[in-house]
């Protein structure tokens, strides 16, 4: 769960998901990467007000064990972050 505060109007939420290791961004396949459906969030957002994004990133049995950075954006139709968060992680 992240809270996070839109600077902006949207009327979409794209996640785009990044595993970084060693500097070098990996992407990461989620199953649904609207960030208005099954989220807690119902777009349009708008500027000024405070959200809750809740969301789950399946791990798949073949990605290494491995500690990593997960680069976590929330982007407008203009591919534009709203919001993008390093969240420390460790895989295995």
């Amino acid at each position: 769960m992240h809270r996070f505060f839109s600077g902006e109007d949207s009327e979409v939420l794209k996640a785009d998901v990044h595993g970084v290791i060693l500097g070098v961004p990996w992407p990461f396949e989620l199953p649904n990467s609207d960030g208005c459906v099954d989220s807690g969030i119902t777009c349009p957002i708008k500027a000024g007000q405070t959200y809750k994004y809740v969301t789950t990133l399946p791990i798949k049995s073949e990605y290494p064990r491995v500690t990593v950075d997960i680069k976590w954006e929330l982007k407008n139709k203009d591919d534009k972050d709203i919001i993008c968060a390093m969240i420390p992680s460790k895989i295995g």
